[in-house]
């Protein structure tokens, strides 16, 4: 799995810098990741409006006032009120999203191997950037700029 990533990643900034390359039409409908991102959170924006105008309406319901005056609570209202407070977690969640999370949570499942073509020469450097880091972590099980000793004595020709 991390020879897999390794060159994922490596593979990814070389493409990204590739003059003039042109990938396969099939490709052409993977989202990138500012257009996953968008998807993610317009889909929760969108969510959460429709729970709040629906427990809008149902305070503003003249029926639902007379039958919840008649149980003392409102089960649908307080179910509401608890999707609204989750649907507000994951807008937040989704506004978080990172490259790392595009990653594993959406190009993991695409199993075409041009995908990542694709995506490499949509990544910008700083994506790029953050998914090394990324790696960098999962591989050596630190935060960027704590590498151990023996990752930074790698001389210019790839050896120690």
């Amino acid at each position: 799995m991390r020879s897999l990533i390794l060159t994922l990643v490596f593979g990814m900034v070389a493409l990204l810098f590739a003059p003039g390359a042109v990938w396969a039409a099939d490709v052409g409908a993977v989202k990138s990741y500012r257009e996953w991102k968008r998807a993610k959170v317009v889909d929760a924006q969108n969510r959460l409006e429709g729970r709040k105008l629906s427990l809008n309406h149902r305070k503003r319901d003249p029926n639902v006032r007379k039958k919840v005056g008649f149980e003392g609570q409102d089960v649908e209202g307080t179910r509401l009120l608890t999707q609204i407070r989750n649907d507000e977690m994951e807008l937040e969640t989704a506004l978080e999203l990172t490259v790392s999370d595009y990653f594993a949570g959406y190009l993991t499942k695409l199993s075409n191997k041009n995908v990542y073509k694709d995506v490499a020469g949509r990544l910008s450097p700083d994506e790029v950037a953050e998914l090394m880091a990324a790696y960098a972590n999962s591989v050596f099980g630190t935060q960027t700029g704590q590498l151990p000793a023996s990752a930074l004595n790698i001389g210019s020709d790839g050896s120690k």
